[in-house]
């Protein structure tokens, strides 16, 4: 059994005993940091930061969602729910680290991609008829 090595104002009891908590926590709490992330994309030196960690936010909040209530239904305990929130959430946090620039690209301009030519065929102006 995983346990904490100090009682920080009963939080460990509080984890163990209600995991229910930590399904909430790891899903909706996230909702407020992410509002306050918003505010601070305003501010340019923080610009790159907080997309990051909006990124971060909202791109955990699905799978957090997901496998907590799920390891809840089968009785897994509270710190293990949190452990694997915790994972999740660093995951998010190193793939948009990593890709930042391409999903930059991405949001700044979702579909400016060219479209693909149709190689051997021509067609005529006319019509679109082909030449013979």
């Amino acid at each position: 059994m995983l346990t904490f090595p100090f009682q920080f104002f009963g939080l460990a009891d509080m984890i163990e005993n209600t995991p229910v908590s930590i399904v909430f926590l790891s899903t909706f709490g996230l909702l407020i940091p992410l509002l306050i992330v918003a505010i601070l994309k305003n501010i340019p030196p923080l610009r790159v930061l907080s997309n990051i960690a909006a990124g971060t936010l909202a791109l955990s909040f699905f799978p957090n969602l997901l496998v907590s209530i799920s390891l809840n239904t089968l009785n897994v305990g509270g710190i293990h729910i949190l452990f694997i929130c915790m994972i999740i959430m660093l995951s998010c946090l190193f793939f948009i680290v990593f890709n930042y620039r391409a999903l930059a690209n991405f949001t700044e301009k979702p579909f400016s991609h060219p479209e693909p030519e149709i190689i051997g065929k021509r067609q005529d102006k006319k019509r679109g008829k082909k030449k013979k």
